[in-house]
């Protein structure tokens, strides 16, 4: 890598002031002249903050449209968002097949697919969108409800694929849900129950007092959760959060963050083993190992305790509240928070350009510098220099190399102290002692949990393997922990459609596992005519699709590194800041949550930047 030394690194603002202390200089009685001079000639010369943001996902968009949001005087320069191009999709991980109805890799390079992040949707020939990640949201997500409100984008019911096919469809999909224990064995099976209501009175009967305490559980944890917009919303100086900790705290779900599902289960009284009166009644199930283990399989790819109390609240409530998908496909989240961005900057500053950039490019290098601020590298190309960077990616999957350069010589490059810390794998030795010792803790290096979807057109799913009859199978097999044991690490099987636009007139299913699932299980899963439209290996060989929560929800704060305040602590220097706008994910990933993230660090900048000023409230000096 090219590191600039300092005698080639230029600043303007000491040239314009001398030249402003010359003129002072020669009237200096002239008052009125140095008054014009200061208030019309000197803000043309100084520039305005210049923005960085890695990553183009919900948090990274969210993120810029919140700082345009907030930016109402035009102070921001610029924002340049990066993110990179798609992998082609012989990347994506599909192998050879064994009959010439699967689709070769040349034939699949003509789907549209889209990628925001970890939000994707693949849009098949026939123009049915089918979510390779998350698929639903449910009405408490506020700030993504609102960009969607805001752009006047659709919503419809739950695996919405976006086509009149779709509409037509629907009356044939298979119904209900089915946990799967292996060898044919099914606890619960909702397939034959079209009644709501009676399909709440089963699951009511079969978890009785336990599924009672859970909802108590989530009901009151709701308000809690539900406040965390409204302070978002406001100015109010304790709204203005450092860390996700912080604000776990303030709004009183700490405990659910950091005590893992089962303590928080256990706490609640519900048990590993039917209570002994319930031995008793027939058709009686355990919470537990059915319903909550499956539903965290399906979301996470984890068991009850590795996950933590609140990640198990919120896919509970999920599951129970009123849910939708985005009509045309999640990435459309994604898109409309950038259009926005985009367009609200042009219309409050329409002289001000560039505006919104965002450049295809791989950062690989942030380099902190104690005057000119934050330079930005892929491979050994500049980006440029930028007064506030925003990490808007996994810090476990970006690939970025964070260093600052020395306060006593710029040519020597030291590891960047992130959150106070930096990680020793990364970090050279000197004199056999580590630069900076103390490592990053485990929560911020632990790689992600992996999970593969694959997408199947024009496939039957097979009763007989599932030892049920063809009319019993649901339209969603959730596998509990003994079933994903015994059925290839599954943890999901769930019908898209009815049918498709091949000659056989198959469905389209997609599987969540852990790992890519072989041409011989697809068959006995699907049958020999299944077509294959893609396997997606979230992450590649650098990532996963979730954390791994090991049962707790630590988080980094928000801002990671602030080089403002001097290498050794000088407040006189000027230097660059690198927020982290993934924080959060440690705690809680969700596409609701991102968007809390983005508003989080967006309120923090603007709050450096003096675009908003915290209201602090006094106490009333009216006398009693």
């Amino acid at each position: 890598m090219k590191v600039r030394t300092k005698s080639q690194r230029s600043n303007s603002f000491p040239k314009i002031k001398k030249k402003i202390m010359h003129f002072h200089a020669s009237a200096p009685n002239n008052c009125f002249a140095v008054w014009m001079v200061l208030v019309l000639v000197f803000p043309l010369f100084v520039k305005g903050q210049k923005i960085a943001i890695i990553g183009s996902g919900v948090s990274g968009s969210f993120t810029a449209k919140y700082l345009v949001d907030y930016d109402t005087e035009c102070s921001l320069e610029q924002i340049d968002i990066f993110d990179v191009v798609l992998p082609p999709v012989e990347e994506v991980g599909l192998g050879e097949h064994n009959n010439n109805n699967h689709k070769t890799t040349d034939e699949l390079t003509s789907s549209e697919y889209f990628q925001g992040g970890r939000v994707a949707s693949l849009k098949l020939g026939d123009g049915t969108i089918v979510e390779l990640g998350a698929s639903v949201a449910f009405d408490g997500f506020y700030f993504v409800s609102q960009m969607l409100k805001q752009a006047k984008i659709q919503t419809g019911r739950p695996f919405h694929t976006g086509t009149i096919h779709d509409l037509q469809t629907t009356q044939d999909l298979r119904i209900g849900m089915g946990i799967y224990n292996g060898n044919g064995d099914f606890p619960l099976l909702t397939s034959k129950i079209k009644s709501s209501w009676w399909k709440l009175l089963t699951f009511l009967y079969r978890y009785n007092v336990d599924l009672v305490r859970l909802k108590s559980a989530t009901d009151r944890m709701l308000p809690s959760y539900y406040s965390i917009h409204h302070m978002l919303e406001s100015d109010r100086d304790d709204s203005f959060f450092e860390s996700p900790d912080e604000m776990w705290q303030k709004v009183g779900l700490s405990k659910a963050v950091h005590a893992t599902f089962e303590e928080l289960l256990d706490a609640l009284g519900i048990p590993n083993e039917l209570q002994w009166w319930r031995k008793w009644l027939p058709y009686q199930g355990n919470l537990r190992e059915e319903l909550l283990e499956a539903a965290t399989l399906c979301n996470y790819n984890q068991e009850l305790s590795k996950v933590n109390g609140f990640v198990g609240l919120g896919s509970f409530i999920a599951a129970e509240d009123d849910l939708y998908s985005v009509i045309g496909g999640n990435h459309q989240i994604v898109t409309t928070a950038l259009e926005q961005a985009q367009q609200n900057r042009a219309s409050k500053c329409p002289t001000n350009k560039p505006e919104i950039r965002i450049l295809n490019e791989r950062i690989t290098s942030v380099i902190g510098d104690l005057v000119d601020g934050m330079e930005l590298y892929a491979g050994e190309k500049q980006l440029g220099t930028y007064d506030t960077v925003i990490l808007a990616a996994p810090l476990q999957q970006c690939r970025i190399s964070f260093s600052i350069r020395s306060h006593m010589d710029g040519a020597v490059l030291q590891p960047m102290p992130l959150n106070g810390m930096v990680d020793t794998e990364q970090t050279e030795a000197e004199d056999g002692h580590d630069v900076f010792p103390k490592p990053l803790p485990d929560h911020a290096v632990r790689p992600y949990t992996q999970v593969v979807t694959t997408v199947v057109s024009n496939a039957t799913l097979q009763a007989d393997y599932f030892q049920i009859p063809e009319s019993d199978l649901p339209r969603s097999i959730l596998h509990s922990k003994k079933g994903k044991a015994s059925n290839f690490n599954i943890t999901t099987i769930t019908q898209i459609t009815s049918s498709s636009n091949s000659s056989g007139g198959g469905h389209v299913y997609k599987v969540f596992s852990d790992g890519i699932l072989a041409t011989d299980i697809l068959t006995q899963l699907f049958g020999p005519w299944y077509t294959l439209e893609i396997s997606k290996v979230w992450g590649g060989p650098w990532g996963g699709a979730t954390p791994d929560y090991q049962g707790h929800g630590q988080t980094l704060n928000y801002m990671l590194h602030d080089t403002a305040v001097g290498f050794e602590g000088d407040p006189s220097t000027k230097g660059g800041s690198l927020y982290y706008a993934n924080a959060q994910e440690s705690a809680f990933a969700a596409m609701e949550l991102s968007a809390i993230a983005a508003k989080s660090v967006a309120k923090l900048i603007a709050k450096r930047y003096n675009f908003i000023t915290p209201q602090y409230e006094t106490a009333s000096s009216e006398e009693l």
